[in-house]
């Protein structure tokens, strides 16, 4: 009787054993899996903070300097902007261009940029001039014009002309 207690005493003495080691073995796949799922999210948050940064840098190289905007109001009314890349980066293209006097605005999305011998492009590289024309629909009574330019990027800039 005694060997039958021993044999069943002693398989109670693993049990516990055995319980505390599939325990410890859980809490150590649960804890890799959590690990690996904040390394996860982290570097996801890590690249979209990186690229973030970079795009605001980029926008920040870009500089468009208006040198001339010439206003005929024949055959047909129209705009035209002479435009300089003076920044550090290449490839700046315009998104929109905006003419406001007052009240009266007319935008112009995705303008046609053209460099200065008359060659269409869709962005000014460092150190290139081009102009963009912009036909109105209507003349423009006299007075002074403000312009805003945006880049696709989502760098401002403004000029002014008078009619």
């Amino acid at each position: 009787m005694e060997t039958g207690r021993r044999k069943h005493s002693s398989q109670r003495a693993i049990s516990p054993v055995i319980s505390a080691t599939i325990m410890a073995a859980l809490v150590i796949a649960m804890g890799i899996a959590t690990l690996a799922w904040a390394q996860g999210v982290s570097l996801n948050f890590i690249q979209s903070y990186s690229s973030a940064i970079n795009a605001d840098i980029d926008r920040l190289k870009e500089r468009l300097t208006t040198e001339y905007i010439n206003y005929a109001s024949t055959p047909q009314p129209k705009v035209t902007i002479y435009l300089l890349n003076c920044g550090t980066i290449d490839d700046v293209a315009i998104q929109s261009i905006t003419i406001r006097k007052n009240g009266w605005y007319q935008n112009f999305i995705k303008p046609s940029l053209k460099l200065l011998n008359g060659t269409a492009v869709p962005n000014l590289d460092q150190r290139q001039e081009g102009s963009v024309e912009i036909s109105l629909g209507t003349s423009l009574t006299s007075g002074y014009y403000f312009v805003t330019i945006v880049t696709v990027r989502g760098a401002v800039f403004n000029a002014g002309f008078v009619a």
